[in-house]
């Protein structure tokens, strides 16, 4: 399972309402703005994700990347994944351990697995929802600076 996250941003009906009568120079600034809190997303995100030394170490940081979604008609909308198959666990922790904060849970559920109890578990290590408020905050400022020069 592979997590992924998209930023949605707090008035965004007026945003796209706006974006299709911006110029075409902001238009290209504000694709920049969001391009650019997709790269800082996975730069935080891989310096946050823990490193095992063992079998799969690094794996986890090299498998945190963004693309552009190319169905989208306003090139505006990046995703940001954690491709490894454990991603989930780390983040969330496993078994007696887990800690799943109660707006992600949902989203959690999907990964919930069968639960072998060998042992208690793994604790969790966010490393990658946490960084929701840091650049849903950067992205809505930087957005409204470009709006507000309408």
């Amino acid at each position: 399972m592979v997590l992924a996250y998209n930023v949605n941003i707090v008035g965004l009906k007026e945003l796209q309402d706006k974006f299709k009568k911006m110029p075409e120079n902001l238009q290209k600034e504000v694709r920049g703005v969001i391009e650019d809190g997709a790269k800082t997303f996975v730069r935080f995100a891989q310096r946050d994700a823990p490193v095992n030394k063992g079998k799969y170490g690094g794996n986890l940081r090299l498998g945190i990347s963004y693309g552009q979604l190319i169905a989208d008609k306003t090139h505006t909308t990046f995703e940001v994944v954690s491709n490894a198959h454990y991603s989930a666990y780390l983040e969330w922790g496993t078994i007696t351990k887990v800690k799943v904060p109660a707006e992600l849970a949902a989203y959690a559920s999907q990964f919930k697995g069968k639960g072998l109890r060998k042992t208690g578990g793994i604790y969790p290590h966010p490393y990658f929802f946490r960084q929701i408020p840091l650049i849903k905050k950067q992205l809505e400022n930087d957005i409204k600076d470009i709006s507000s020069r309408l």
